[in-house]
């Protein structure tokens, strides 16, 4: 039998077991924070202020029937706003990527 701590109380199983879905869950959410955090620090985010709030429910009526994710609208009427080019970045696009992008315009 294993021995081991849950919680601060012993707990005892007959064999090993793979982690626990909670901290595979647990883990993954603390990698992605990380990963905002580190966005967060290395660039500041344009606010949803009224004039992207309003391009925002331009947008929102244009694409009604096109099945697109509000926050990929959030994001497009942020850059609209402010003139900028929108794309949509993949798991595959690094942040180094998307810094060469920018920087060659």
């Amino acid at each position: 039998m294993d021995r081991g701590v849950h919680h601060g109380l012993p707990l005892i199983t007959s064999r090993r077991s793979a982690p626990s879905p909670c901290l595979v869950v647990a883990a993954a959410r603390a990698a992605r924070t990380d990963k905002l955090d580190a966005a967060l620090v290395e660039f500041e985010p344009f606010p949803f202020d009224g004039q992207a709030a309003t391009r925002f429910g331009t947008l929102i009526a244009l694409t009604l029937g096109a099945k697109r994710h509000r926050l990929d609208l959030m994001t497009a009427a942020i850059a609209s706003a402010r003139g900028l080019r929108y794309t949509r970045a993949t798991r595959r696009t690094s942040v180094h990527q998307l810094r060469e992008r920018h920087s060659s315009r």
